[in-house]
């Protein structure tokens, strides 16, 4: 075997294809029970089972549940505050770029779903968990 190949077979992750549709319903779900149960509530069980899954294929593509919330959480951001806003715009003054970032900013950190995302990351169950921390 040519040392490319054996490269190449070694990168090569085992299995099939992870499926993104299935990725984007484990995520979906969990941050739905996350909001709705809690951290501590939710099990990856009850994630895969309802989003149509295998729980081994919602440790194929988070790996853990701490990965799988800090995933969830980012996700939640990145919709809140998509990139575009970063965007240059330089038709509108600075001013405005800034305050507009602000009010999408604060419309996110002020949301039901924010407000019970701290809450259950300050519930001692969270804080004996690297979770907190990641935030």
């Amino acid at each position: 075997m040519s040392s490319s190949r054996a490269k190449a077979s070694k990168s090569a992750a085992p299995g099939r294809p992870k499926d993104a549709g299935k990725g984007a319903a484990i995520l979906e779900t969990a941050k739905r029970l996350f909001l709705s149960q809690g951290y501590e509530g939710v099990s990856m069980d009850q994630i895969a089972a309802e989003a149509g899954v295998s729980k081994l294929t919602v440790y194929s593509h988070f790996g853990d549940k701490e990965t799988l919330f800090a995933a969830a959480a980012k996700a939640y951001c990145d919709q809140q505050l998509p990139t575009s806003l970063f965007e240059p715009r330089p038709d509108l003054p600075l001013r405005e770029r800034l305050l507009q970032v602000a009010r999408v900013f604060f419309a996110m950190v002020a949301s039901p779903e924010a407000v019970a995302g701290q809450r259950m990351l300050s519930t001692p169950q969270m804080a004996e968990t690297s979770v907190p921390r990641m935030f």
